[in-house]
């Protein structure tokens, strides 16, 4: 049986955006004209209203060449779908709230345990410590559902710290950490003998990113260092506790107003 505790935070995560997400993304009359004329309530209309909001989706194909990451390097077709809902709104001249809902899903062809949805809520501060400097915390509550089997279900929490500088008109650099601690409720950790206790799985990790980035006239280009450390009260999965280095690139092409092509 799955964590019942798990899944009403789920359930919360859900109906919140099903409350929120089509008022941002449609109007705000709705909330307008159910609102009262105290204070509270008006503090809160012009917070709506001073906001911004911008919504993607996207739909995606791919192939995992090893789905179940061993030695028997089983691949396997999937179809990724994603919807990111941001909300960002000033609660003063040097201060912005973030507020966000991410939803994806992933459906293996014949892999169909690995099949998972994943739900998100995340709300941050964006500071704006002078013109050119800027300091961004953020929160992240992600639930991690296997539909099929539910033995890997985790909840991650993601406590994040950033510091983004305006280097010219055209140039941009950050340097970020992150702690994530994901909880796993059902999964019972195995020793070295893989052999099970009553102890559940708990995976934390330290995150440390660089990133710097440039603006064309239709095109952004970023370049990323990222460190990380793992570790788990998972010990038979001893490979899990070293340390990572990740260089990576991307280019974000825009093709209108509307759509961009990201490689």
């Amino acid at each position: 049986m799955k964590n019942t505790h798990k899944h009403k935070i789920a359930l919360l995560i859900m109906l919140t955006a099903l409350v929120f997400v089509p008022n941002f993304c449609i109007a705000d009359e709705g909330v307008s004209r159910a609102a009262s004329s105290s204070g509270d309530t008006k503090d809160f209309k012009n917070f709506i209203e001073r906001g911004k909001l911008s919504c993607v989706a996207s739909l995606s194909e791919g192939y995992d060449n090893n789905t179940h990451l061993n030695s028997k390097r089983i691949g396997d077709a999937f179809t990724q779908l994603f919807f990111k809902a941001n909300f960002t709104s000033p609660l003063s001249e040097k201060r912005d709230a973030i507020l966000e809902y991410e939803l994806l899903s992933l459906v293996y062809a014949s892999e169909s345990n690995l099949d998972l949805i994943r739900n998100g809520l995340h709300y941050g501060w964006d500071n704006k410590l002078n013109k050119n400097l800027n300091f961004l915390t953020g929160y992240y509550l992600d639930i991690i559902d296997y539909v099929n089997q539910g033995e890997d279900d985790f909840v991650d929490n993601r406590f994040e710290l950033k510091l983004k500088q305006k280097v010219s008109q055209k140039l941009f650099q950050s340097l970020g950490y992150e702690f994530s601690f994901k909880d796993y409720n059902q999964r019972k950790t195995r020793a070295a003998a893989a052999t099970y206790n009553e102890k559940t799985r708990e995976d934390k990790r330290h995150t440390m990113e660089y990133e710097i980035g440039r603006y064309f006239t239709k095109d952004l280009l970023r370049l990323n260092y990222q460190y990380y450390y793992n570790t788990s009260t998972e010990h038979f999965l001893k490979y899990y506790n070293y340390d990572s280095f990740e260089l990576g690139a991307s280019l974000t092409h825009i093709l209108n107003k509307k759509t961009f092509a990201y490689f």
